[in-house]
């Protein structure tokens, strides 16, 4: 028997963090043990085939020592694993996410792993903004969908908010929609006619047929296509679970 000739490779050589690499050993002349070192100061091994996790970015050396009864070689891959810094995280907040326009929203970048350039587009027709913390003015009544990009040089993730900002014009004030849409929901009546399925598909609740109040229930859609008018979509998804919540229980037997 001779001594082991070394040699070594990995699944992975290079990455983001975090990083776990498979080193498989490929000495021949069969070795008895081996002796990793991983090339962090802290990883070490005695496997055959360890896995390795790297915990911080940096460019690592990898020895393999292998031994039988006739001796030891040595094989020292130098620079071998590389560990990238993760690419950012894109994600943010706003100051505010309704009101009346023209409405002043700042927007606070939150993304991590230390981004370097930013693009946002605030979906309004207005030009996108490179700003990390950029302050916008919404000028047109709607409700506005929000997009991140958090870019380094190693890379970038993106993040959508959708219906993030409502834009309401000077009819009504939000408080006074709010208690529109309550005092709606109190008064529907415990059966609704089947005339009306479509106007409360937005609710996802079942109906049946029962005599009804159809003056009542006229008097209400009208209230209804009103308030729900363009432009205040929001209300939809803002009380949509209180109102399916209500309804739900006044169509309970």
């Amino acid at each position: 028997m001779a001594i082991p000739v070394t040699d070594f490779s990995g699944d992975v050589l290079i990455w983001f963090l975090p990083l776990s690499v498979i080193f498989t050993d490929e000495s021949t002349n069969i070795p008895t043990s081996r002796a990793w070192d991983f090339g962090d100061g802290v990883g070490t091994s005695v496997d055959q085939n360890p896995t390795y996790s790297y915990p911080i970015a940096g460019t690592y050396t990898v020895t393999l020592i292998a031994t039988n009864v006739d001796g030891s070689d040595t094989m020292v891959k130098t620079d071998y694993i590389t560990v990238l810094p993760p690419v950012p995280v894109a994600e943010f907040s706003a100051d505010t996410t309704s009101g009346i326009d023209p409405l002043t929203v700042t927007f606070t970048d939150e993304s991590i792993n230390t981004p370097t350039v930013w693009e946002w587009n605030f979906w309004d027709g207005t030009p996108v903004s490179t700003d990390q913390n950029p302050v916008h003015i919404y000028s047109v009544p709607g409700t506005y969908d929000v997009y991140l990009k958090a870019e380094n040089i190693y890379g970038y993730s993106e993040e959508t908010k959708t219906w993030y900002i409502t834009v309401l014009d000077d009819v009504y004030t939000i408080d006074k929609y709010h208690d529109e849409i309550k005092k709606f929901a109190y008064r529907l009546p415990t059966s609704l006619p089947r005339v009306i399925r479509k106007n409360l598909t937005l609710l996802n609740v079942e109906v049946t047929w029962l005599p009804v109040d159809w003056v009542l229930i006229e008097k209400y859609l009208r209230r209804l296509k009103r308030i729900f008018r363009s432009g205040y979509s929001y209300l939809v998804r803002e009380l949509r679970e209180e109102l399916e919540d209500f309804v739900t229980e006044l169509l309970t037997p």
